[in-house]
This record gives structure tokens, C-alpha cells and sequence, in this order.
């Protein structure tokens, strides 16, 4: 009988100690579960965009394309470029309000990006509402991965808060866009 005794006295330590590690293992399993759950914050700016974005529905229409083309382009494509072009105006809006980047690297090129982005920070904040676009398709390659297209009367809404001035801007512009990793972007912007 004191052998019995002895040994669950010696058993004791060690089952405290197993205790002690299940505790925190589990704790530490439970913060890494809660890191992983955790959403986005509030001032994740891609979400802010995004949210943004969905109001920005400017009357978008083409008109007939260029007797030659180069490639084929299908209707899907077609609102593919639409819709890309579209959220691409609509970002350069959001940051262009915010003096910020919001995401301009998902809707440009990088190159056209970093030259977006020095405009922008370096400005005052500009509210630029879009209004309509008229767009003339000139060239797509035979591969569908690069098109170019003249966004033949631009109509927007320009507003500047700091000094209370607005007007409405009629402008065309050059285009080239292309086709990245499923996403087109806009690759040169040029107002004509």
C-alpha cells in the first residue's frame, strides 16, 4: 500500500504539469484561430474602394469600331474592358479625393500607377465625378491581350473643395489596355 501511495503522490507534479501545458496550448491555439477570423479593418483602403466603387455607374457606350481591328472581339470581352475601365476611372476618382492611393495597382500598370500616385499625393484633393464616356475600339491583338480604344467625348464633373470651384469637363482620351494576370488595365491614358 505504500507503494500505491508514493507513486500517486509522485503523479501529481506531472499531471499538473500536462494540465498546465493543455491550458496553454489551448490558448495559444484559441489566439491563433481569433488572428485568422479577425476581417479586415475599417480603414482597409481596397474595401473602402470597393464599397465606393459601386456607385460610380457612368453611361458608358460604344460606338462602331474601326473597319480593321486586327484581332476578334466577342461581347464578353467587350464588357470585360467596359467594366475594368469603368472601376479604373472610378478608383482614380476615390484616390484623387483622398489624395491617397485607394488601389490603383489593380485597375493600371505599374509604371502608370507610380506616375498616377506622384500626381496625387503631391495635389490638393480634387472631387471628379464621372458622368459618361464614349469609346471608339481601334485595335485588339490577335491574342485578346491588348486592346486600344479613344474615349471619344469624356464628360465629367470637376470640383475642387479647397477653393469652391467647379466645372464640367468635355475630353477625349488615348487608350491602351491590357490584359494581366485575368485583369485588364489601363496601360496609357492620354487626353487628347
Amino acid at each position: 500500500m505504500t507503494t500505491i501511495q508514493s507513486s500517486s503522490k509522485t503523479r501529481w507534479p506531472y499531471a499538473l504539469i500536462l494540465l498546465l501545458i493543455l491550458c496553454l496550448s489551448v490558448a495559444l491555439l484559441s489566439k491563433v484561430l481569433s488572428y485568422f477570423k479577425t476581417g479586415a479593418n475599417e480603414n482597409n483602403i481596397y474595401e473602402l474602394g470597393h464599397h465606393l466603387l459601386s456607385a460610380h455607374q457612368p453611361d458608358i457606350h460604344w460606338l462602331n469600331d474601326d473597319p480593321n481591328i486586327g484581332g476578334e472581339i466577342n461581347e464578353y470581352i467587350r464588357d470585360e474592358i467596359t467594366q475594368s475601365y469603368s472601376d479604373a476611372w472610378g478608383i482614380l476618382n476615390l484616390s484623387m479625393a483622398e489624395a491617397k492611393d485607394l488601389g490603383l495597382k489593380e485597375n493600371f500598370t505599374e509604371l502608370k500607377t507610380k506616375n498616377l500616385t506622384q500626381n496625387i499625393i503631391s495635389s490638393a484633393p480634387i472631387i471628379r465625378d464621372d458622368l459618361s464616356h464614349k469609346l471608339q475600339l481601334h485595335f485588339i491583338s490577335l491574342d485578346r491581350q491588348v486592346v486600344s480604344f479613344t474615349d471619344v467625348e469624356s464628360v465629367s464633373s470637376i470640383s475642387f473643395p479647397t477653393s469652391n470651384l467647379s466645372y464640367r469637363d468635355t475630353s477625349a482620351y488615348a487608350v491602351v489596355m491590357t490584359l494581366s494576370d485575368g485583369k485588364w488595365q489601363i496601360n496609357k491614358l492620354l487626353r487628347k
